[in-house]
């Protein structure tokens, strides 16, 4: 006697179900080809399967529809803070070719060339400050064939990495360099200067943001020359509390 596949599928169920190989170990596969079966042809037309086990190829899982779906969760903290403010400073601080001796240009010293008048507040103890320097540098070399200044920005006078007075670190965030290693006698290079850096641990309180230069094989090193506008952005942001790397 031939029946209607799905009730075939119900019959078969119950036959798995009853058997002694029923057990949650175990998964039903229907033909996926019939269409109708006779409970006769059981092996044929439907296979046991360890749960987890694919079906044999040509069969498909027979099981219970889904349950409804659950109900949606509550909603989740609100996360933690991002930027807490922005500053943008503006200062026409400038030093001009041969301003400094160039006995003053070491390849491991450090100097100041000038700050932004107004100073940035830091109003958490937990965030950094990440800080941008728009400007452009003049390099003027000693008649050799090479020569670098490399310029840094600062926060009260401290380096991202730490570092303070004339003392140089290469690898101090917050460091541009122009210069060439194929310089001609009395050259000038003029380049724009975009140093950044991102300074934390620092605590809440009032940062001035200053600009230091160390020349290498130079006969100076200058910036804004010609008195236009040096512009800096000065962005705090609330670390996550895992930090950053």
């Amino acid at each position: 006697m031939k029946i209607p596949f799905t009730r075939s599928i119900v019959a078969a169920a119950c036959i798995l179900a009853f058997s002694p190989i029923a057990s949650e170990a175990n998964t039903l596969c229907a033909k996926t080809s019939v269409r109708s079966s006779n409970l006769s042809a059981f092996a044929k037309n439907f296979k046991v399967v360890p749960t987890g086990r694919a079906c044999p190829r040509g069969f498909t899982r027979v099981g219970p529809a889904g349950g409804l779906q659950g109900p949606t969760g509550p909603a989740g903290q609100t996360g933690e803070s991002g930027y807490v403010n922005i500053t943008s400073l503006s200062s026409n601080f400038s030093t001009s070719l041969n301003s400094i001796s160039s006995g003053t240009f070491t390849a491991s010293t450090m100097f100041q060339l000038g700050s932004f008048s107004t100073a940035v507040t830091k109003s958490s103890a937990t965030s950094a400050l990440k800080v941008a320097v728009s400007s452009f540098g003049v390099l003027a070399n000693n008649g050799t064939s090479t020569g670098f200044c490399t310029y840094q920005v600062r926060l009260n006078g401290v380096s991202a990495n730490g570092t303070t007075g004339s003392t140089f670190s290469f690898t101090s965030p917050g460091n541009v360099t122009i210069g060439s290693n194929n310089l001609v006698a009395s050259e000038r290079i003029v380049a724009p200067l975009n140093p950044t850096a991102v300074f934390t641990g620092l605590d809440a309180g009032s940062y001035t943001v200053s600009l230091w230069v160390r020349g290498a094989f130079v006969t100076d090193c200058a910036v804004n020359e010609g008195v236009f506008t040096n512009h800096a952005i000065v962005e705090e942001i609330e670390l996550p509390t895992a930090g950053i790397s």
